[in-house]
């Protein structure tokens, strides 16, 4: 069998993003699995990747990776890179070829899917947001529209990650593997990294959830106020380094310099060490987002991986998946919730610990990579044998 992920990925292995996580240890787990499978990840060549002066066609971790250089002249870089593309597709095909696509620009998405009929792959299609909740210009409102409802359509098979996509999917009669988060459940912790000898919280997300944190931090603030001048917040944040510098604002107005600390660069085993010395991780989901209610964040494997409890919201997929205070802890998405949340874990710290672990359990036995690339090839097994 032979397996291609294309434009999935951005950069892989070396750029850190949570598609990138997720396709990798995915492809990670069908490799592991069968080792006679040939697995292939084609990365995009679009958005702001590192600059590329030449293609790169390489193994990792027994992972075939093609990058296709991103230098020169943009608009013909992106036509030579769209051929390269399209030949690597059809001069890689075996006997038994599956081609899987995620979102991304449609006319080329859909150019990639036409090359990859035409050459007798089966087309699996990875839903993983509901696009027409985003609020875009005109433009990127018809893409969106094309990925929502052309790929279920033109597709052999969809993987949509959450039950509120799975609903979407069946107007189109495709056959759907719900594909969850994944994680590593077998991760050692390598690194002693604590970015606070206080006991602390982490929040790790884009700076793109900037009211997200404006939330956590004003939840935090209360929580000092309440007596807990022994813990810290951290904050792990990527992207736009203007609104980082705009929240690092707000808490110097807030006084809460000493006790808040902005990370936005950390090592895969720092970051994974101070989840793991973390009182709580924290990812708020907000129910009055539509989006929200479509996605599974690829964070909760992470955090789940570490045996730290988690504090979230019931939205979308929390409440298939998770019950309050047995796995993880549900708070309400506001100031008042998240504070109370922080209050229960600081006063039930053995009660916190024995959730952690019930959490990782269930990660585990859930949402590890190779259980659910396992269970993927039975359905390609059954599905088109």
């Amino acid at each position: 069998m032979n397996i291609i992920f294309i434009n999935c990925t951005s950069n892989y292995p070396y750029s850190f993003s949570a598609n990138n996580s997720k396709i990798g240890l995915f492809a990670k787990g069908i490799k592991t699995t069968n080792k006679d499978i040939n697995v292939t990840i084609i990365n995009t060549s679009f958005g702001k990747v590192p600059q590329e002066v030449k293609d790169k066609d390489f193994h990792h971790k027994g992972i075939r990776v093609i990058t296709y250089k991103n230098y020169g002249y943009k608009f013909l870089m992106l036509l030579r890179n769209i051929f390269k593309a399209c030949n690597d597709i059809a001069r890689n095909k075996k006997s038994k070829n599956i081609l899987i696509l995620c979102g991304g620009y449609f006319p080329i998405q859909y150019l990639y899917l036409i090359v990859g009929k035409f050459n007798g792959y089966k087309i699996g299609y990875i839903y993983q947001e509901w696009h027409r909740g985003f609020k875009e210009s005109i433009i990127k409102q018809i893409n969106y529209y094309m990925m929502d409802t052309l790929f279920p359509k033109a597709s052999d098979f969809v993987l949509p990650i959450s039950e509120f996509l799975i609903e979407k999917t069946k107007p189109y009669n495709k056959v759907y593997f719900k594909l969850p988060i994944i994680g590593d459940f077998h991760v050692p912790q390598i690194s002693n990294f604590r970015p606070t000898e206080k006991n602390y919280f982490v929040y790790c997300a884009s700076i793109a959830y900037y009211d997200v944190a404006i939330l956590i931090v004003d939840a935090f603030s209360k929580f000092l106020e309440n007596g807990k001048e022994d813990y810290s917040l951290c904050l792990v944040l990527y992207g736009d380094k203007i609104k980082i510098s705009q929240l690092s604002s707000y808490i110097n107005k807030k006084n809460l310099k000493s006790n808040v600390i902005i990370l936005s660069s950390l090592s895969d085993e720092d970051l994974f060490a101070c989840y793991c010395n973390a009182s709580a991780l924290l990812i708020p989901l907000n129910p009055n987002i539509i989006t929200e209610k479509a996605r599974f964040s690829q964070k909760i494997a992470e955090y789940l991986s570490s045996k730290c409890v988690i504090i979230t919201t019931a939205v979308g997929e929390i409440n298939h998946y998770f019950t309050n205070k047995d796995n993880l802890i549900i708070s309400n998405y506001s100031i008042e919730g998240f504070y109370l949340a922080l209050k229960y874990v600081s006063e039930n710290k053995q009660k916190i610990r024995e959730i952690g672990l019930r959490g990782y359990e269930f990660g585990k036995k859930n949402f590890s990579y190779k259980s659910v690339a396992d269970e993927f090839l039975q359905f390609l097994n059954v599905t088109y044998q």
